[in-house]
């Protein structure tokens, strides 16, 4: 707690003294300095924690854009390794021509020069057999509902009937939803 201030003590003689020049009203003066411009009160005071300028930012991995990353993999791959033996040297001269190899394939894909070998009609193979996939999906349902009703009607135990019934009826629910007709079956033969 501060000493109570004298008898004689005049509070507004201080303000005819200095005026009190705070940061918001433009002070253009030096920051070390006094409301005067006097250095020397700032002389003993600590340094600040903070009065370290930011360390400078250098450029980093992760900076670089993908393109430039993947193509350093792709360099680190193919470069021999500094101070290489002649093993990692037949290495690195492997993968490099397997790297070569593999971008003149992919080129002639690209460019359309490996239709001499039967590769240009791969897309058209490839709709032609999800068309006769789609071909075999109904009649591959329709086994099985011909199989899961026989199953229903040779059943002797009503929970057998009606775990297979359930089962019946999921399968023709996929049937009509490829062929877009329902599966109509007879009914169960009577039994002697």
């Amino acid at each position: 707690m501060d000493p109570p201030p004298p008898d004689d003590f005049d509070p507004y003689s201080l303000l005819e003294d200095q005026a009190y020049t705070g940061d918001d009203d433009g002070d253009e003066g030096d920051e070390d300095s006094d409301a005067h411009g006097h250095r020397e009160c700032t002389e003993d005071r600590p340094e600040s924690p903070g009065g370290n300028k930011a360390p400078e930012i250098t450029d980093s991995t992760h900076e670089d854009s993908m393109y430039e990353r993947v193509f350093s993999i792709v360099l680190s791959l193919i470069r021999p390794p500094k101070d290489a033996s002649p093993a990692q040297l037949r290495t690195a001269a492997v993968s490099l021509s397997w790297a070569v190899g593999l971008l003149y394939v992919i080129l002639a894909i690209a460019c359309g020069w490996a239709s001499s070998i039967g590769l240009s009609n791969l897309a058209s193979a490839v709709t032609e057999l999800r068309g006769e996939v789609g071909d075999i999906r109904p009649s591959v349902y329709g086994m099985t509902i011909r199989d899961l009703h026989r199953s229903i009607c040779n059943a002797e135990n009503l929970d057998d009937r009606l775990t297979l019934n359930a089962q019946l009826q999921a399968e023709k629910v996929k049937y009509e939803r490829v062929v877009g007709l329902p599966y109509l079956l007879p009914p169960c033969p009577v039994r002697p």
